[in-house]
């Protein structure tokens, strides 16, 4: 069939193939056969498909004979593949053109197909935020607009809708009165064009408006003053609210301006403007004060009266008032020029009270402000006071006064004989020093129950003290009957002597410890009947508080930083240990706080806090 290289096979068979030499020589025979197979056919695409990013495109194409490939290539060689079914990936915005073919079994190649895939961005626009402030004055203008986000330009339309959903523009007018701001919820929509009739987002826009402010204008009675009052508590008088003229038959007006202080708080000038008229009349030549009563110095209990006159030439007093220390009337009259006013006060305090009454005088043009005022003070002195202690022995009074300011006249150590009386006059010094004559004194009584034997000496009790280490004290006994006394003496705790006199001076105690140290001190006297023996004791005991020591704390901190650190006490059972912030471990630095208080209220140390630092890795 052919004498070459190459042969063309006219149909389906079995051939064989030989090589011939030059001498005509042949070789074996090669035995092969040849099958033709039909080419595939050409994909079944439509010309162009548009799908949105990300959306399913489905199976546009299948390899049609058995075992077969599609392969397809974008022309512009970015996108390629193969693969029995073809199904473009829609992840990418753009348009792309491919060409498809399909190669069956035996690489027999079909004619290729072409198609356009086009990708958009079907997104829908969003609000991004309102522009334009959403609070105004009654009656002004609010122009809002929505900032929209839509990258894809799918908006169809926005629409604005007021509180009862009419359609409105941005542009808002509201009228509001009375007191409060009112607030309408004006409503947003935005349309996509994939369904222009129904909004794809809403938001609510909360729009305030605030009242204009109103006030009243009121004419004293002589119609010389106005005063501007604000008709809410949110509205404000701009500058002063009232207005004087002292011009006999003015009639001018005057313009208050008020502003709500709320919405100017917003930076808003929602203001108005209020007119008064004055109708102004004077009356000339009030009442004044021509005379008073001076202040007064008296002892507690006593009476005191008052008296006020007045000057009324024009009879032009609508009346006149005494108040008391409180502001109280106690007087009034509308008829007399002379006002008395009979007082009296008893007070029980150690120092004295200062009571202040006042005398008012109003005008017929304004009966509810004072045309004169003046005061008096009255100083009221209370009655002094004194305590007397009977010694032991019944012959001897001791008085003591029962306030600083007071005294005894005189000693104030009596002695006596039997059950007779005893007294002492107590003056307050106060009001000796206030020009009172004898200082409001008085008497305080009391009676002996002295026998006839001649008593010897005793002590007064002697209070204890507390004190703080270190601290430097001083003891003083007080005797009586000592015109027997043979000797006095102080002894410490085991009785050892150490002064030869009443008095213990410049003493000093050191307590450093947990528990409060005490000291107890003995005076003795002696009588001259019993020159050995004493005859009265009087025991003095000083408490010294120590000062505070960590040494007395213990410490523990945990070096995994698992527990927080904690706080012992249990050398010193008198400090109280308050947990104040005790956190569990984080990493970083970490602090625990403690309270530490001592179980006195006499402690030589307030409330002292106690911090622990720790540094935590983890």
């Amino acid at each position: 069939m052919s004498n070459s290289l190459t042969f063309m096979p006219p149909a389906d068979g079995d051939y064989y193939v030989v090589a011939v030499v030059q001498d005509g020589c042949t070789s074996l025979p090669t035995n092969f056969s040849i099958y033709q197979t039909p080419n595939p056919p050409i994909p079944n695409l439509l010309p162009n498909y548009t799908y949105c990013q990300n959306e399913t495109a489905g199976i546009l194409a299948t390899a049609q004979t058995a075992g077969g490939l599609l392969y397809w290539i974008s022309t512009d060689g970015t996108v390629s593949g193969s693969g029995a079914i073809f199904s473009p990936n829609t992840a990418t915005v753009g348009t792309l053109t491919y060409q498809i073919f399909e190669e069956a079994i035996g690489f027999c190649l079909g004619t290729s197909a072409e198609t356009t895939i086009t990708v958009n961005n079907c997104s829908c626009p969003t609000i991004n935020g309102i522009i334009g402030q959403p609070f105004a004055c009654s009656g002004e203008t609010i122009t809002l607009s929505a900032d929209i986000n839509d990258p894809a330009g799918n908006l169809d339309h926005i629409e604005w809708h007021d509180e009862n959903g009419n359609l409105v523009s941005g542009n808002i007018v509201r009228t509001t009165t009375g007191c409060t701001a009112q607030t309408f919820n004006y409503t947003v929509e935005i349309y996509c064009n994939n369904d222009p009739n129904i909004p794809f987002q809403v938001e609510i826009v909360p729009v305030t408006f605030y009242p204009l402010p109103a006030a009243t204008v009121g004419l004293s009675n002589n119609g010389c003053t106005l005063t501007a009052t604000p008709a809410c508590p949110a509205f404000a008088i701009v500058g002063n609210n009232t207005a004087t003229t002292n011009i006999d038959g003015d009639t001018g007006s005057v313009v208050f301006s008020v502003v709500n202080t709320e919405a100017q708080a917003l930076g808003l000038s929602c203001t108005n403007s209020i007119t008064g008229a004055f109708n102004c009349s004077i009356v000339i030549d009030c009442p004044t004060i021509s005379s008073i009563s001076t202040p007064v110095n008296v002892c507690a209990g006593s009476t005191v009266s008052l008296t006020a006159t007045i000057d009324d030439p024009t009879s032009s007093a609508d009346h006149v008032e005494w108040l008391d220390n409180n502001g109280a009337v106690v007087a009034t009259s509308t008829s007399n020029t002379t006002l008395g006013v009979t007082l009296s006060q008893n007070p029980t305090t150690c120092n004295p009270q200062v009571y202040t009454y006042t005398f008012n005088v109003y005008c017929d043009d304004d009966p509810n402000t004072p045309s004169a005022s003046q005061s008096v003070a009255v100083t009221f002195y209370p009655t002094p006071s004194a305590t007397i202690d009977i010694s032991a022995d019944g012959c001897t009074a001791l008085a003591t006064p029962d306030c600083p300011n007071f005294s005894i006249v005189g000693s104030p150590i009596q002695s006596g004989t039997g059950t007779n009386a005893v007294n002492f006059t107590v003056r307050n010094n106060d009001a000796v020093t206030g020009g009172i004559s004898g200082g409001c004194s008085t008497v305080v009584s009391g009676n002996f129950d002295c026998s006839t034997a001649s008593p010897c000496p005793t002590i007064l009790p002697i209070a204890d003290i507390s004190i703080c280490s270190g601290e430097t004290f001083n003891i003083a006994a007080s005797l009586i009957n000592i015109g027997n006394m043979a000797s006095v003496n102080w002894t410490d705790e085991l009785g050892n002597p150490i002064s030869n006199s009443a008095s213990l001076n410049g003493l000093t105690l050191t307590n450093l410890g947990c528990n409060v140290l005490t000291r107890t001190y003995t005076c003795n006297v002696f009588c001259t009947t019993d020159p050995n023996t004493p005859s009265d004791s009087e025991a003095f005991t000083v408490s010294v508080y120590p000062p505070f020591s960590a040494s007395l704390l213990s410490f523990d901190e945990d070096p995994n930083c698992l527990l927080p650190p904690t706080v012992g006490v249990a050398t010193c059972a008198n400090y109280v240990l308050t947990p104040v912030s005790v956190p569990a471990p984080q990493a970083g630095d970490n602090t625990a706080t403690w309270q530490i208080t001592y179980n006195s209220p006499d402690a030589c140390f307030d409330t002292l806090y106690l911090r622990i630092y720790v540094s935590c890795l983890f």
